[in-house]
């Protein structure tokens, strides 16, 4: 993620900051084919990538 912060520092990089993310992003996806329930909006955390937060 570093390396794509570095490459890209027009974009902001965000990543989850969580096991098991790709899992949970998946059951999120297919949500309401399965479960009638609203998602929390907090869910998932994720991390901000930044060249400012980067010692070169």
């Amino acid at each position: 993620m570093n390396l794509l912060a570095l490459a890209f520092p027009y974009i902001e990089v965000y990543a989850a900051a969580m096991a098991q993310a790709t899992a949970l992003g998946t059951a999120i996806a297919i949500h309401k084919h399965w479960n009638r329930k609203p998602l929390a909006n907090d869910i998932i955390a994720l991390k901000f990538y930044s060249v400012k937060n980067q010692v070169l």
